[in-house]
C-alpha cells in the first residue's frame, strides 16, 4: 500500500503528525526529489568519503529487502555487521523495506 506524504505543513499537536516510517519517507524523497543527496558521509569530520541519493537508497534498499524476502527472512530479525558508513544505511533501511 502507498501512502502519499504531504510535508507542506507542520501540525502544531503531536497527536496529529501521521505515522510515516523512514521508508515511507525514503520512497517519498525518491520520489520527488530523486537526486538529492540522502546522506553523505566524512572522513575525520572534513573530507567527504561518500554520498549516496534519494532514489540511489531506495534502489539499494529494495534490492535488500528483495534478498531477504527471497530467503524467507521477511519480518524475521537480522543480525547487521557492518562498518559506519552508506552500506550500513543501506542494510538497516533494506531491512525495514518490505
Amino acid at each position: 500500500m502507498q501512502r502519499r506524504l504531504d510535508m507542506s505543513t507542520e501540525p502544531t499537536n503531536r497527536s496529529m503528525l501521521p505515522e510515516y516510517t523512514l521508508v515511507d519517507i525514503l520512497r517519498w524523497r525518491a520520489s520527488f526529489t530523486p537526486d538529492d543527496i540522502s546522506f553523505r558521509f566524512f572522513k575525520e569530520g572534513a573530507q567527504e568519503t561518500s554520498r549516496i541519493s534519494y532514489s540511489e537508497l531506495n534502489d539499494a534498499a529494495s534490492q535488500i529487502a528483495a534478498f531477504l524476502c527471497s530467503r524467507g527472512k521477511s519480518g524475521q530479525p537480522v543480525l547487521l555487521l557492518y562498518p559506519e558508513g552508506i552500506e550500513f544505511v543501506v542494510a538497516l533501511l533494506g531491512c525495514r523495506s518490505e
